[in-house]
């Protein structure tokens, strides 16, 4: 399991074979590649309460990002989004990727 910037995050084996899976894929269908394509970890607002959900999705890098190569996976995420995605674990389920988080942790605010 890879850790992502300062133990906060990690990456089971799974999802990260499954990410390198579908990047291979998404390469192969385009005409000239994907180059510096990466998955970034987001977080955003689920509804009116507050509530965060996290996401994975596939982009390209921005100045602001944090960049962790993983073999073979460049994983992007901001610094906010990492604060609120501390503790998790991001693995992959046959119903997709999930974002277990450790039952002792306290829920962190989204702050804007």
């Amino acid at each position: 399991m890879l850790l992502l910037a300062h133990n906060r995050v990690r990456l089971s084996d799974r999802a990260q074979a499954k990410i390198r899976s579908i990047l291979h894929e998404r390469q192969k269908r385009q005409e000239r590649g994907a180059t510096g394509e990466a998955v970034r970890l987001y977080a955003e607002r689920a509804g009116d309460d507050g509530a965060i959900e996290l996401g994975l999705a596939f982009d390209q890098r921005r100045d602001d990002d944090l960049v962790v190569p993983a073999e073979g996976v460049t994983v992007l995420a901001d610094e906010r989004t990492l604060a609120i995605a501390q503790d998790r674990v991001i693995d992959y389920e046959t119903q997709g990727f999930t974002f277990a988080k450790d039952s002792a942790c306290e829920a962190r605010p989204f702050f804007e």
